[in-house]
């Protein structure tokens, strides 16, 4: 064993022993899994997807624990990286350009395509090789054939398309043996290539493999900018790409990948192209493809696909995750193997010093001596044991007292009389003791634009903690059908809202008609009667269109709405048939840390203070636990709101003080200018 092994298995193996007793630890973790171990030795356990979804975002909760105290580990996480170790040359020594040789499809039908055949014999020996192709041309798709020591083996193809997919210039070959003659077919269209060739070979810096989750998506729709595709992100995955899986046969469009936290807020975290061609070369089909969008660190737990359609139908994709698997690195024994304690959210990252002998740069740069060597070697995975793991199961240790428990308790009481608006509530919290209710419509309207007015109590009037979740789904609010007037040349349609005023994003309507493209204008009214117009708009429904019945979107850009009309020029045709409409409503959602039992929802009152909650420390750990929905009744006027009762918030008293000093104000200075009017002049000398 090399002295580095030496040196980090003595590392590990004496912290693993040093650790004090921590009983109180399985405590924390929902899950769990055995490891299996066959070699005693430093092991390698790559960590299934299962496991991943589970835990937090960088494995802050998860252990290897055995006996009595915990494992350390280092955990690497970074994708295989690829780096020149050797180079070899192919001397070709024939060149056969005939189309009619032994190696060349003789029954292509096009007169133009060309066959290449170029052999030679390779100095290489060995796995891992790689054949290179050095071509100037700036586009050129090449169907591509082998024949390795005079067995043909398939090469795919050869491609540099500007403005498409990757290009592809390299050919993984078997192993080699020194000196096997090495032919390559080449048939594409034009003139041929003629390429210089090399055989290149390279190891991998860092041994995490990678590994797809298949991303679950929760809304869809489509406007202007394309397809809009809502998915879920699991806390733990943080993939480096997505991956689209779809039947379309032949599409080229861009991507834009955003993190989604609220209809306004948006963060680019990826952008692309996804390409699929299929095109002949040497008269034969050469499928090209680019189904990989890169992607940087996504912080939300929503991430919002934009695909750019354009008049073409929808991919309708499954979206993947692609992330580098996770592999826990640490000394093991098969006669006391360690099981791993995962998931819950409740633990804080460990801080094992086996962390620092992996370097977080791919390489190890700034590093010398021994831990250079350590590092290259666990980049590696030499002298690494394979660990294994079991199916999870539950953890028997864990406590499964709620989460919030010390968190849910009742605050101060509320001055019920303030608030204009109550909707009854009824929790039965997860066992994390999580709840969540989505605020609709009516709440939206009833409350003020940041929700600070918004409260729950209980029937004592204490108030309970919440978070604002604003990663929710947008509400869609259903309109009655529209009212038609119409004038020469001109339609208004008046929509009635169910509730106001609210704040807008999309506008969508459903139209009879087959075929129109007319012009549009969107009449808007806020709360305090203004009057705002949407100029530009048009209603479209393309000829030929195969479903009629696909909804006009308009946007509305978060305008706050009150009442709304649609003007629409209809020059001599006959006025278009709204059959129905919809608003989409962003909202939000409160996470409630209650105890089972009935409460009440308080909105509508425009002097309260936003409330602050303990809670808001642990938004992290929330967004680990499960919630479940509170069952809601109607929202309904509060029979105990009174008017006067607002005078002694902190908010009237205020704008009572504002008022008097305002009037006191004019009075002083309604005397001096009264007492400078009576003022009589002096005569001039």
């Amino acid at each position: 064993m090399k002295p580095s092994t030496v040196l980090l298995a003595l590392t590990v193996s004496g912290i693993a022993w040093a650790q004090p007793k921590r009983v109180e630890l399985p405590q924390l973790f929902p899950s769990k899994a055995e490891v299996t171990i066959t070699e005693s030795g430093l092991q390698a356990l790559e960590l299934p997807i299962s496991v991943i979804e589970k835990c937090r975002a960088g494995l802050p909760d998860l252990r290897l624990w055995r006996g009595d105290s915990e494992v350390p580990y280092l955990v690497d996480s970074t994708a295989e990286v690829w780096t020149l170790a050797e180079s070899a040359p192919l001397e070709v020594d024939n060149v056969v350009h005939d189309r009619k040789s032994p190696l060349c499809d003789r029954l292509a039908a096009s007169p133009s395509w060309h066959c290449e055949v170029l052999e030679g014999t390779t100095t290489a020996k060995g796995a891992g090789w790689e054949l290179v192709f050095d071509l100037p041309d700036s586009r050129f798709v090449e169907a591509v054939g082998l024949r390795l020591g005079g067995h043909e083996i398939s090469g795919g193809s050869l491609f540099r398309l500007p403005g498409g997919p990757d290009e592809r210039v390299r050919i993984p070959l078997p192993v080699l043996a020194e000196h096997v003659r090495l032919g390559v077919v080449l048939k594409g269209d034009g003139s041929a290539l003629s390429p210089r060739l090399h055989l290149e070979r390279g190891r991998s810096v860092r041994g995490s493999g990678l590994v797809e989750s298949p991303l679950r998506i929760t809304a869809r729709w489509h406007d202007r900018a394309g397809s809009h595709l809502l998915l879920d992100r699991s806390p733990g995955l943080l993939p480096s790409a997505l991956r689209f899986v779809t039947k379309t046969p032949t599409f080229d469009r861009a991507v834009a990948i955003y993190d989604y936290t609220g209809e306004d807020s948006r963060r680019l975290v990826g952008q692309g192209r996804l390409s699929r061609v299929s095109m002949t070369a040497g008269g034969e089909k050469v499928a090209i493809e680019q189904l990989d969008v890169p992607l940087g660190v996504p912080r939300a737990h929503k991430l919002e696909v934009v695909i750019d359609d354009g008049d073409s139908p929808s991919l309708d994709p499954e979206i993947r995750a692609v992330l580098a698997r996770p592999t826990l690195v640490f000394y093991g024994d098969p006669q006391q193997p360690p099981t791993l304690l995962f998931g819950g959210g409740r633990a804080e990252a460990p801080r094992y010093d086996l962390q620092s002998l992996l370097p977080p740069n791919t390489g190890v740069a700034g590093i010398e001596g021994v831990r250079a060597e350590v590092a290259a070697r666990l980049h590696a995975r030499e002298g690494l044991h394979v660990a294994t793991l079991s199916a999870p199961t539950s953890n028997p240790a864990f406590d499964p007292t709620p989460a919030l428990r010390s968190v849910a308790h009742p605050g101060t009481e509320v001055a019920l009389a303030t608030y204009a608006h109550v909707r009854p509530l009824e929790l039965s919290p997860s066992a994390d003791g999580l709840s969540r209710y989505v605020l609709a419509p009516a709440d939206l309207a009833a409350a003020r634009p940041d929700l600070a007015d918004v409260r729950i109590v209980d029937e004592k009037n204490r108030q309970w903690p919440y978070l604002v979740d604003p990663v929710t789904d947008a509400a869609i609010v259903e309109l009655a059908q529209p009212t038609r007037t119409s004038k020469p040349g001109v339609s208004r349609y008046e929509l009635a809202l169910p509730a106001a005023p609210l704040v807008a994003t999309e506008l969508v309507l459903d139209v009879q008609e087959g075929f129109f493209e007319r012009n549009a204008r969107l009449v808007i009214k806020d709360q305090a009667g203004r009057e705002r117009t949407l100029d530009g708009m048009r209603l479209h429904r393309a000829l030929g269109t195969t479903s009629e019945g696909e909804a006009v979107l308009l946007h509305l850009d978060g305008a706050q709405v009150s009442s709304l009309a649609i003007e629409v020029t209809d020059g001599g045709d006959a006025p278009l048939t709204i059959t129905s409409a919809r608003l989409r409503v962003p909202t939000s959602a409160l996470l409630l840390a209650a105890e089972r039992g009935r409460y009440r929802l308080l909105v509508g009152d425009p002097d309260a203070e936003a409330p602050t909650y303990e809670l808001r420390a642990l938004t992290d750990l929330i967004a680990q636990l499960d919630a479940t929905d509170a069952k809601a009744s109607p929202l309904v006027d509060n029979p105990a709101f009174s008017r006067t009762a607002r005078l002694g918030g902190s908010g009237a008293r205020e704008r009572l003080l504002v008022w008097l000093a305002l009037g006191l104000a004019v009075l002083v200075l309604g005397a001096l200018t009264l007492r400078l009017a009576r003022t009589p002049e002096e005569p001039n000398a």
